[in-house]
């Protein structure tokens, strides 16, 4: 790893520590975010009821984020749609905070967030989703390498 890689990837984790902090804040509190509709699926989901879980499953919801160099991988436990909007926006805001945008400084690199990704469904909540090539999913808490990685990883493809 080169020495830009490094201080890239540090400022991604700064990055992942800002958006935990906002996650930390009471819900509904966070601004809005120009991005966040596009994190939000119309589709409604029957998840697991939450409701009896006892000992450290029983918080309000559970929630994990991480950053691998410049993708932020985000798991939430919950049913509440409040709860995904504002993990959403503790998220943006907390990229924004350590990458602003070019309108906030001027630069002309791209948007630290991709609106392509966005606008291609790649950043929206889902209950099964690949995330750096392993299939998660969130109902029964299995993971598993995608089909594509099992194709690759696979004897008859190593020949």
């Amino acid at each position: 790893m080169n020495i830009v890689s490094v201080f890239f990837c540090a400022a991604s984790e700064t990055a992942r520590d800002v958006a935990e902090s906002y996650v930390c804040e009471d819900i509904g509190t966070l601004p809005s975010h120009p991005l966040e509709a596009l994190t939000i699926s119309n589709v409604h989901v029957s998840l697991p009821d939450m409701s009896k879980a006892n000992g450290a499953t029983s918080t309000k919801f559970l929630h994990m984020l991480e950053a691998y160099v410049d993708d932020f991988i985000q798991l939430v436990q919950t049913k509440d749609p409040k709860v995904l909007m504002h993990c959403s926006r503790a998220l943006m805001h907390g990229i924004h905070s350590v990458f602003p945008p070019p309108a906030v400084t001027g630069h002309s690199g791209k948007e630290p967030i991709s609106g392509k990704k966005l606008l291609e469904s790649k950043g929206l909540w889902e209950i099964r989703k690949e995330i750096l090539g392993w299939m998660m999913d969130g109902v029964t808490r299995w993971i598993e390498l995608s089909k594509k990685k099992q194709k690759r990883s696979s004897p008859s493809s190593r020949q």
